[in-house]
């Protein structure tokens, strides 16, 4: 299925868009969902970082 995620600790919880509301509504901040939907990116990539930083 496009946009998938595999989360490290719920593995194929729901598709992308889904995960975004949640986080919208679970943090209330646009930054928190940012973070948290780049923790899901995968192993090996650093996207927390990238996305602070950017």
């Amino acid at each position: 299925m496009l946009g998938q995620v595999v989360d490290r600790h719920r593995v194929g919880y729901t598709v992308l868009g889904q995960h975004i509301v949640d986080d919208i509504f679970r943090h209330r901040t646009f930054a928190g969902c940012i973070n948290r939907l780049a923790c899901k990116v995968g192993d090996g990539v650093d996207a927390v970082a990238l996305f602070k930083h950017v």
